[in-house]
Formats: C-alpha cells, sequence, structure tokens
C-alpha cells in the first residue's frame, strides 16, 4: 500500500521549534557545541549557558536558572556567553542592532558586577521584544552603576567584552540559541528551575547538600498524539523530542486514526488535520506550561495543540494516479491538488513569497524585495503569501499568535486594494520597521498612499477573513511551513533572506530577462539565512 504525503522537507525543518512561544523567532534552535577546557577544574559544578538575548528559549532558560544559582552559588561555576558573529569591526546578532546593544549591556554588567548582573538580565527579560529598552531601569533595580554601564556600552570596552563572548560561543561550537553544559555534558531535555537543580545536584556525584535531597521528583505527563500512519512525512519522532526537550518526564502514546479508539477520538473531537497532541489537566502541574498556554485549546476532557497538523486523512494525493477520496477524481481534477505544485503550470516572470508576517527572518526577506523590484522595474508578476492556520470553528491561529494572523490579515488587504506598482509594499515595508506596534494604521494615508478607510473596512470585515482562508490554502496545498519560501514561476522553491539570493534564484528560471546581469546587495551563497518553522 502506498502510504499518503503529508507536509514537504521544507515543513520539517525543526517543524516548531515549539510551536509558539515557543515562539517567537524561531532563529534560536538548539545545538550541542564542542568541549570547553579547563571546565569544571574549580571542584564546582560548571555550568555554561550560549544564548542570544532575544531569543525566546535563551530568555526562558535565564529566568530558569536566576534562583537556582542564589539558592547554590556556592556550589555553581556558571557562565553566561552570547551567540553572534564578528565580520571584520562589525558585530552582528540574530536580531539586529538592537540585540547587540543588549549584548554589550548584559557583556559590561558581566565584568562591572560579577555577582548580581543575572538581576539585570532577568529583569531585561520582562521585555525582550523591545530589548534594549528600559536596561537603564533594570541596571538601577539590579544595583548597578549606570554611569559606568553607560560609559563601557559606549566606548571600546563594551565591544571588546561583546566579541569575546561571541569568539567564546563560537569556539565551543555553538550554532543556536539555547545551549546548555553541565560539567562539560550537553543538557538535553526540558530545561526549567527543577530540571536544572537536579542536574547540578547529578553533577554533583555522592557530596551533595541536603538541598538536594528536598527537591520534588518530577511530574510524568501524558501525551497523546492522534496520527495517520500511512502520512509518511508526519515527524511522530520529533513530536516526541519536543515533548522531551520542554516536559521531565513524559508518557508518550502515539494513536492511529484508523483503530477504534483513534477513529471515535478523531470524531468525538473534531480534530480535523493530523497529527494532533493531546494533553490531560497535568500539563498545567508542569513548569512548561507558561509557554505552551498560549498554543493549546481544551478539547472534550483534553488540551490540544494542532501546530503539526498537516495531513488530511481524507484528502487526495496528487500523484498517485488514484482516487484516494472517493469522489471520482484523480490526482490534479481533484479540488484538493488545485494548488499542489505538482499540479501549478509553469508561469515565466512570477514570483511568490510565503511568509509569517511577524517572523524576523520573513520581514528581512520583505525587505529585500526593495532592492529586487527596483532592480526589474517591478516588470515581474510577485505576491506575498502568508502561512497560518484555519482552525474547524473558521477561527485563524498563527506561529507568532492573534497580532500575526491580524497583521496577515491587513497585508492581504493592503494588496487587494492596492496592488498597481506593488503599492501594497509600502505599507509592508513601513510595518516591518515596528511590526510588533499596534499602529498599524500610521502606515496608511500620508506614510505610505495606503487607504486607511478602504483597508480598515476590509481588515475589520468579512472580506478580510476571506482573502486569510483562501490564502492559508495555497501554502497547505503546496505543504509550505518555512517562512519564508519563495517559489518561482508557480513550481520552483528555494529559500534566502538577501536580495542577490532572491535575484539568482528568480533569473535561474528566466534566464535573458533584464535585470539579471546585474549584482544586488548580499551573499548569494545565502550564508547568511533561516526560517521560522
Amino acid at each position: 500500500m502506498k502510504k499518503r504525503k503529508g507536509i514537504g522537507e521544507s515543513g520539517l525543518r525543526g517543524a516548531l521549534s515549539v510551536v509558539l512561544l515557543l515562539v517567537g523567532l524561531s532563529g534560536c534552535k538548539q545545538e550541542q557545541g564542542v568541549a570547553r577546557p579547563g571546565s569544571g577544574d574549580s571542584g564546582k559544578v560548571r555550568v555554561e549557558f550560549y544564548v542570544t538575548p532575544k531569543c525566546p528559549y535563551g530568555v526562558s532558560i535565564e529566568n530558569a536558572i536566576a534562583p537556582v544559582l542564589k539558592r547554590m552559588s556556592q556550589y555553581i561555576d556558571f557562565s553566561l556567553d552570547l551567540i553572534g558573529t564578528v565580520e571584520g569591526d562589525i558585530l552582528q546578532s540574530a536580531q539586529g542592532d538592537s540585540e547587540v546593544v543588549a549584548g554589550k549591556i548584559q557583556t559590561c554588567a558581566m565584568e562591572l558586577a560579577s555577582d548580581s548582573y543575572m538581576d539585570l538580565v532577568v529583569c531585561m527579560n520582562k521585555s525582550w521584544q523591545q530589548m534594549p529598552q528600559g536596561w537603564v531601569e533594570c541596571a538601577q533595580e539590579a544595583g548597578l552603576p549606570v554611569d559606568k554601564l553607560q560609559s563601557c556600552i559606549d566606548g571600546r570596552r563594551g565591544y571588546d567584552l561583546l566579541k569575546a563572548s561571541y569568539e567564546r560561543s563560537t569556539t565551543r561550537g555553538i550554532r543556536g540559541s539555547p545551549a546548555v553544559f553541565i560539567n562539560n555534558s550537553f543538557l538535553r531535555g526540558a530545561r526549567n528551575q527543577e530540571t536544572f537543580a537536579r542536574s547540578i545536584c547529578s553533577a554533583m556525584g555522592d557530596s551533595k547538600p541536603e538541598m538536594c535531597n528536598s527537591l520534588p521528583p518530577p511530574v510524568k505527563l501524558p501525551v497523546v498524539v492522534i496520527n495517520d500512519d500511512q502520512c509518511t512525512e508526519c515527524n511522530i519522532e520529533m513530536i516526541h523530542r519536543q515533548m522531551q526537550k520542554f516536559f521531565d518526564v513524559v508518557d508518550f502514546r502515539v494513536m492511529d486514526v484508523k483503530s477504534e479508539e483513534g477513529r471515535k477520538l478523531y470524531q468525538d473531537l473534531k480534530l480535523g488535520k493530523l497529527p494532533v497532541v493531546l494533553f490531560d489537566e497535568k500539563i498545567k502541574e508542569q513548569y512548561a506550561y507558561a509557554r505552551f498556554e498560549q498554543v493549546v485549546v481544551p478539547r472534550g476532557n483534553y488540551l490540544i495543540t494542532n501546530r503539526w497538523a498537516v495531513y488530511d486523512p481524507g484528502r487526495e494525493i496528487c500523484d498517485n494516479q488514484k482516487d484516494d477520496n472517493g469522489d471520482k477524481k484523480v490526482d490534479c481534477a481533484d479540488a484538493h491538488c488545485r494548488h499542489a505544485l505538482v499540479c501549478r503550470k509553469e508561469a515565466p516572470k512570477k514570483l511568490e513569497v510565503f511568509v509569517m508576517s511577524q517572523c524576523p527572518y520573513g520581514v528581512r526577506a520583505l525587505e529585500s524585495m526593495q532592492e529586487v523590484l527596483k532592480n526589474f522595474n517591478n516588470n515581474l508578476d510577485f505576491e506575498v503569501h502568508y502561512i497560518a492556520t484555519e482552525e474547524p470553528d473558521g477561527t485563524f491561529s498563527a506561529l507568532h499568535g492573534q497580532p500575526e494572523v491580524n497583521e496577515n490579515i491587513r497585508g492581504l488587504c493592503a494588496a487587494k486594494h492596492h496592488p498597481k506598482q506593488y503599492k501594497f509594499m509600502d505599507y509592508i515595508w513601513c510595518r516591518n520597521k515596528n511590526i510588533h506596534s499596534v499602529d498599524w494604521m500610521a502606515c496608511t494615508g500620508k506614510a505610505t498612499g495606503i487607504k486607511p478607510g478602504l483597508v480598515e473596512k476590509c481588515v475589520t470585515g468579512r472580506q478580510g477573513k476571506n482573502l486569510l482562508s483562501e490564502d492559508i490554502k495555497i501554502a497547505e496545498g503546496m505543504n509550505i511551513s518555512a517562512s519564508p519560501t519563495w517559489v518561482v514561476n508557480n513550481k520552483h522553491t528555494f529559500s534566502g533572506l538577501d536580495p542577490e539570493t532572491i535575484k539568482t534564484n528568480f533569473c535561474k528560471h528566466n534566464p535573458g530577462l533584464k535585470g539579471c546581469e546585474n549584482t544586488l546587495s548580499g551573499k548569494s551563497d545565502n550564508a547568511v539565512g533561516g526560517t521560522c518553522n
């Protein structure tokens, strides 16, 4: 029997680093590094953290280790290094200049107040998306010398300290945030306050302080995944790893939708696409629940998340020459296959990009289109599509939450009512300067030429929701879930952020087009890249 296909390869890359708040920003990923010479020489337990300041996962583990450091400081040799790159005299970080400045603040604090700098870090983490805003208040709250900090940040010392921190992370072999080592061993599994304390106690050997004996045992969390075993690309192992990453002990069970129990749950809970993860109420006892709270919904006796759900068990397979769903229509003749890559016809000079509107990599890719559109004098068929999910009840969800859903609708409404010469891109480029701002109307009117009343009526009315509903079907039909993903001439996919990479891949399938002879800015080898999954 030929197994059904689900999400494509692009959708599996990290497919949810978890899910959402887990979310944010996904360029953070966890990587194991190489041994760091000299770790543990002090006789204390050596604990190393490697993060980017604005990575939500890094923020979470910093907040988790802080109280452990206060309780067990005499037993721990702790270090915090930041992840970034050094190109010539330029320091670069995943979230741009604001993260570089945040890094200088934190490394300067480490030098000036080695015993209390974590108080500053934890305070800044309360508003991590707005870093470095509010650092002065946090320094004052932590009792750090603001004047000396400012001098360090603005001067050569701040640069040198951050550069050295980046270089230590690079030497350690770290490429993703966060990475944690305890006595040179890469820490896997859940990373919360209790887990850190237990791991540190375990690393002490037989001679442990009394506090180690009073740590609570881990809580076992039952997790049920409803899946169809005919889906060859539903990555259940990845989901299992994600559960182990965030929860201490997982009782993990996979249930096939064709089994009696699976079919009943599927029907009773009205699950739709698979795989779907079912939790019971015990998830609320878990430290990591705060990170899942925004992405689980009550359904019957369960809390469920369908963030991995990409496969419709009743959907037509578009390339097996069979009628899979019994509607007497085979492959591309079936409406389900309307947007499948295999069924799309070649369309010269067409370029599409699929993004999550609040994904930082999607934002960077859309910024690059300023130069690309100018280079081709708008002589191409360019479309922006959004990656999100429509729920069975007709509501929408997105990796970066409801604000991203709202922004997706605004982008589609702008494109609907201002398509000529890609006027809608003026709105998008304006928004991307501060994509999390709620004042989207500031990017209409005189600022961009976008008619505010027309777009607002679309956004608040049924039209905007209909536009998003239809747009979601395009990405789903093509099995695209990574932001950004580019499609050339209706058929050819690629990834990239910079203008030269976009132009090169577009010209590869449109040879001889005027503008292809030019060289644009950026790195054509896409050495600097990333996606939100």
